[in-house]
């Protein structure tokens, strides 16, 4: 994994998607929680609920990297949990009593912090393995991270608006899943 760290490409790509991931959940996320069945008080919550279960995540997976030094592995199990924590905002959609009173917002709740939770510290990780790894990185990083914004703005603009207005919201999550089947593909 450390030679393969080395190469700008290979850096490019893990940003490109993680990014796309990243984007799915992004800018879009309170419209698919509106679309859900959510009032706008639960949704504020949630989106805070997620950035404060992110904020103290992080300090804990980064010692869990320092305590293991295995950041690629700890970097995979993340990108692989938050994967399954999305399927669980798929799962009202499938099981119509989830849409039950406050059934829906506690099962959303805890959907979007254990999502935050394991994804929140994916960042982190892979510019750390970037700085770490790659050759030359001052002048390479930089480069490698592009990549990251260049995806965000063709799926945010180009793929994942639009998708909405004419498939619907869910689609953001299935967004985040192919991202994540293509870094683990």
């Amino acid at each position: 994994f450390k030679a393969l760290m080395t190469s700008k490409k290979v850096v490019s790509f893990l940003y490109f998607f993680t990014f796309w991931a990243a984007a799915c959940q992004g800018r879009f996320l309170a419209i698919f929680f509106r679309d859900l069945g959510l009032t706008n008080g639960e949704v504020g919550y949630l989106l805070a609920a997620g950035s404060a279960t992110g904020l103290a995540a992080t300090p804990i997976w980064a010692g869990i990297c320092d305590y293991l030094q295995g950041k690629k592995a700890v970097l995979e199990v993340n990108i692989l949990s938050s994967s399954l924590c999305v399927c669980l905002y798929l799962l009202p959609y499938g099981l119509p009593f989830l849409h039950t009173g406050s059934f829906l917002f506690s099962w959303t709740l805890l959907a979007r912090c254990a999502y935050s939770f394991f994804f929140a510290p994916v960042f982190t990780i892979l510019d750390t393995l970037s700085v770490q790894n790659l050759e030359d990185p001052k002048r390479n990083y930089g480069k490698c991270r592009l990549w990251g914004a260049v995806s965000w703005g063709l799926v945010n603009a180009l793929f994942l608006g639009p998708l909405l207005d004419y498939v619907g919201s869910w689609t953001m999550a299935l967004g985040f899943l192919l991202a994540s089947a293509v870094l683990f593909g």
